[in-house]
């Protein structure tokens, strides 16, 4: 249905322009009425049909209102399970987009309602077409008002659920922190380091950890433990290129590179764009892209073979 719908209110709103008109005027499926600037599409029964007005008849308004009365029903159907989940102000946000999509879908029929209720049989025809004017500036009223709502809503719920995700980030961060200080016996330092690289914006760490720990025939808590006897700075740095390493087609991590080398650890110096055109020489973290070449940060970092 919001296919149809969108799709209808872009060709009605094309065919209102003098650029698309003049361009298929000529053309034998369409009839042009340049006194009203009306373009119509011709039909093989020998019809024509008001392209320009489209978004007015009957079926396509009663589209309209299909489409947003579903979304009505999904939104009030959603508000119902944050209830159940004791989540309330999801609930309120789902309930006033529901309002929203319920008033806009309401719209197509308030010019009807009111033009039965400030109706006049006896009216010429200028109060006539007035009258028709007032009527769909009240339809139009209120499909903003559900708009205004709905959009108001959407803005809400968007940032109700970002504080929300980070709110449970962080309380997964703290609870992945605990469990591996009591389960493993990391420091403090260390074991917020890994909780935040397996929750942050890369979740890599963890697997590339272990793979890493494979690969130096280490079991993922031996490696845990052999870093908690580092420096915090160090371990960190070391973590941090374990979360950044990038997986290969297969989902897996690369044994080794053509590119690896000792030589590729540490920082180097790279030109950025600064203000006003100037650029910027800036140091960088090399960036470890197999595992013989985490290897060798290891043994830059810590020791040769201390870390594997």
């Amino acid at each position: 249905m919001g296919f149809g719908k969108y799709t209808g209110e872009v060709i009605s709103g094309l065919a209102k322009q003098s650029i698309v008109q003049n361009l298929v005027k000529n053309n034998a499926a369409f009839a042009l009425n340049t006194n009203t600037s009306k373009l119509y599409l011709n039909l093989p029964n020998g019809g024509q049909f008001d392209l320009t007005n489209l978004t007015k008849t009957g079926w396509f308004k009663a589209l309209g209102s299909g489409y947003y009365g579903a979304g009505a029903l999904a939104n009030f159907l959603q508000a119902e399970d944050d209830v159940n989940n004791g989540d309330d102000w999801a609930a309120g946000f789902d309930s006033a987009e529901a309002s929203g999509n319920a008033l806009n879908a309401a719209k197509p029929l308030v010019p009807g309602i009111y033009g039965a209720l400030n109706g006049d049989a006896g009216a010429t025809a200028a109060e006539q077409a007035a009258a028709e004017l007032a009527a769909e500036s009240a339809g139009e009223l209120v499909g903003a008002i559900g708009s205004g709502i709905g959009l108001v809503a959407v803005v809400g719920s968007l940032t109700y659920q970002g504080i929300k995700s980070s709110q449970e980030q962080q309380a997964y961060q703290a609870d992945s922190s605990k469990f591996l200080q009591q389960g493993l016996g990391l420091r403090t330092d260390v074991a917020d380091e890994l909780s935040a690289s397996m929750g942050g914006p890369s979740t890599s760490a963890s697997n590339a950890l272990q793979a890493y720990a494979a690969a130096h025939q280490m079991l993922p808590r031996q490696l845990l433990q052999k870093l908690n006897q580092e420096p915090t700075d160090k371990a960190r740095q070391f973590i941090d290129e374990a979360a950044g390493m990038p997986t290969q087609s297969n989902g897996r991590y690369a044994v080794s590179l053509p590119t690896d080398s000792p030589n590729r650890v540490g920082t180097h110096e790279v030109s950025e764009p600064g203000d006003k055109g100037h650029n910027l020489n800036v140091n960088v973290p090399y960036q470890a892209d197999s595992l013989r070449q985490l290897s060798y940060w290891a043994d830059s970092l810590f020791g040769k073979n201390k870390i594997g």
